[in-house]
């Protein structure tokens, strides 16, 4: 579950979402299913410096980062291995969340 804060509206929104663990860094893909638009979610988390999210029962606080090169192609591989959803998807944007 990630939760931010509405970049127009100022409201906190729960979005829950697919991830995956590299090394230890959460990492979730940012697809809208293959949209042509990014989902809200994106557009409110980079307008953040700092993340609220929740892992069952643990929650977290971070700072995010979007990967690069070929830093990005390796999230991406492992996303489309980890999640059907993923590999359906057209678009290839990827943020990730060191812990």
């Amino acid at each position: 579950m990630l939760q931010l804060v509405g970049r127009k509206s100022g409201t906190t929104r729960i979005n829950p979402l697919i991830y995956g663990d590299i090394g230890g860094e959460v990492v979730v893909v940012a697809s809208k299913g293959g949209a042509d638009q990014h989902p809200a979610w994106y557009l409110n988390i980079k307008g953040s410096q700092e993340i609220a999210f929740q892992i069952a029962t643990q929650a977290f606080r971070a700072t995010w980062r979007e990967p690069a090169g070929a830093e990005r192609d390796k999230v991406w591989e492992f996303m489309v291995g980890y999640s059907r959803r993923t590999r359906a998807t057209r678009r290839q944007r990827v943020a990730r969340f060191p812990w």
